[in-house]
């Protein structure tokens, strides 16, 4: 009894720090009037469309307004004032966003209102960082090799995969794991900021990324490369932020499974079979309201199983008339060579 309470507790506590570490931007504007005088004491209303929790500030004296961390998606800022027309206007945010949306409200029954559909514009203004954006659609539909979002990292402007032999590569016989490694603006790989969901991410021993999400968990990749904020400061490269996906007020899931096996695969010419090589990788995620405008809940679950052999090779350098290979002491040599097999398991588990 006492161990599932404790781990009811430590869901609900992961549960809720996985949600408040989701990445964030601002929504900032100015609210005028037709002639292009500004109004103060506009209430302004944020609220998320996937979650339908909102945010209520009101107008400065300058007209200005400001909302802060908030969590990324889609919303809808509506603006109301006595004796002019509601006026609602969507923005999607995405991490490190500060979205401006401006307002002009026009003269009016409080009754009536006025919906405005713009895209957000490609230059923000009130930003200074130079990044590249990975949507949630992107991540999800591009053919990434093993699943390694890593290697769509690579493929942004000013970024590239470095040197094939840097110690995060993936290439290293005593290293078998997938490659981390990212060069932005011919940086070393090791000198880049890891980030998930704003945390840091960065390995301590080699510099590369500790924990790799599941493709699955994964709501976009933010890709600073220069004039980032201060905050992310401490790097001579570039800042990446993975951003994982949280639940909403609609129930909604993945599953993947991909496979090989050597009986699938064209045999080598000079090979007397076919090595081992079977690959199983599956998974999946689901996310959902615990309780609906309130409380939501995200987990994903991913594993590899991987058992490989090396093709067996003989070289024979002279051989007696009997037909048996020779040693180099001119005993006869063993021809029956082992396969060297491998197995390699990866487990992921998210909440």
């Amino acid at each position: 009894m006492t161990r599932a309470v404790t781990g009811v507790v430590i869901l609900v506590f992961g549960l809720a720090a996985s949600s408040a570490a989701q990445g964030t931007g601002d929504i900032v504007g100015r609210v005028a009037d037709s002639s292009g005088g500004v109004l103060p004491g506009v209430t302004v209303t944020a609220t998320s469309l996937s979650t339908n929790i909102s945010r209520t500030t009101v107008t400065s004296e300058t007209g200005d307004y400001a909302f802060t961390l908030l969590p990324i998606g889609i919303y809808e800022v509506k603006t109301d004032l006595a004796g002019f027309k509601t006026q609602t206007a969507r923005v999607t945010l995405s991490t490190g966003d500060r979205a401006r949306v401006d307002v002009k409200l026009e003269l009016g029954a409080v009754s009536e209102s006025v919906t405005v559909a713009a895209s957000a514009p490609l230059l923000q203004t009130d930003t200074s960082r130079v990044s590249s954006r990975l949507t949630a659609e992107t991540v999800q539909n591009a053919p990434i090799a093993g699943r390694n979002i890593i290697n769509i990292v690579q493929l942004t402007p000013g970024a590239s995969e470095g040197a094939a032999n840097a110690t995060i590569s993936g290439n290293r016989p005593d290293d078998r794991r997938q490659t981390s490694a990212v060069s932005i603006n011919g940086n070393p790989e090791n000198d880049n900021l890891q980030l998930v969901d704003g945390l840091d991410n960065t390995e301590r021993v080699m510099g590369g990324m500790g924990v790799k999400p599941s493709i699955d968990a994964i709501q976009e990749v933010v890709v600073q490369t220069n004039l980032y904020s201060a905050e992310n400061g401490r790097t001579l490269g570039g800042v990446i932020n993975i951003i994982t996906k949280s639940g909403s007020n609609q129930f909604r899931g993945s599953g993947f499974y991909f496979g090989r096996n050597q009986h699938f695969d064209a045999k080598d010419f000079f090979a007397v079979s076919k090595p081992l090589n079977h690959l199983n990788q599956f998974g999946g995620s689901l996310g959902g309201p615990l309780k609906s405008d309130r409380t939501f809940f995200f987990v994903d679950y991913g594993r590899v199983h991987l058992r490989s052999a090396q093709q067996p090779q003989d070289t024979i350098s002279r051989e007696r008339h009997s037909g048996h290979p020779l040693r180099s002491d001119g005993g006869e040599a063993d021809v029956a060579l082992p396969d060297a097999e491998s197995t390699r398991l990866g487990e992921q588990f998210c909440v």
